[in-house]
């Protein structure tokens, strides 16, 4: 586990860290982050603690405030799992803009406002 986290040259390496320091330094109160698959929360408490989060399936497209969107690289890449995360972002484009698409080692965040 170390070793993904750690070493740069890890093919398995998530970083988290990156990808989340647009969420938490965006100071805006309603902003959310929505998440896929579930079992990251624990991740999430360790790399943004404080920052209201919602899992993907759950969240309401038509809710006020920035809408960020966390998933792993592997979910994009899986024909299964990148059909839910599509529809998702499409049910977001309906009614915000895409601000920015940052991806990371492993992981990408969309934000949308």
């Amino acid at each position: 586990m170390a070793d993904q986290q750690l070493n740069g040259a890890n093919p398995r390496r998530y970083d988290f860290r990156s990808a989340l320091v647009g969420v938490e330094h965006d100071g805006d109160p309603t902003r959310v982050l929505a998440f896929a698959p579930e079992y990251l929360g624990d991740v999430l408490d360790y790399y943004a603690p404080g920052v209201p989060r919602v899992g993907l399936a759950q969240l309401d497209p038509n809710r006020a405030g920035p809408v960020y969107v966390l998933v792993p690289q592997r979910l994009v890449d899986d024909p299964a799992s990148s059909a839910a995360v599509g529809t998702a972002l499409s049910r977001l484009d309906q009614n915000r803009s895409l601000v920015s698409r940052v991806r990371v080692p492993n992981v990408e965040v969309w934000e949308y406002r």
